[in-house]
């Protein structure tokens, strides 16, 4: 099974989206999929993302100092499946 987590900043100061909380939700993910993760961000008029073939858990510590000031960030890990 794959997890999937999101955060939307509703605030119309564009605060700075709570990386911390944020980070710690996609790592809770690392249980439904341990073969892949990924998250994306839509900021200002671009959107990023950011791939790895590695467990979410991983993923959050080689990118743990990244800044997030977009209003809208996804995440998501993948299980394979065979059969």
């Amino acid at each position: 099974m794959c997890g999937i987590c999101g955060y939307y900043n509703a605030a119309p100061e564009h605060k700075p989206v709570e990386v911390d909380a944020v980070l710690s939700m996609f790592d809770e993910t690392a249980k439904r999929g341990r073969d892949a993760s990924g998250f994306a961000a839509a900021q200002e008029n671009t959107l990023w993302f950011y791939k790895k073939n590695i467990p979410s858990h991983a993923l959050v510590m080689k990118n743990k100092d990244f800044k997030m000031h977009g209003r809208s960030w996804l995440g998501h890990c993948r299980l394979a499946t065979h059969g």
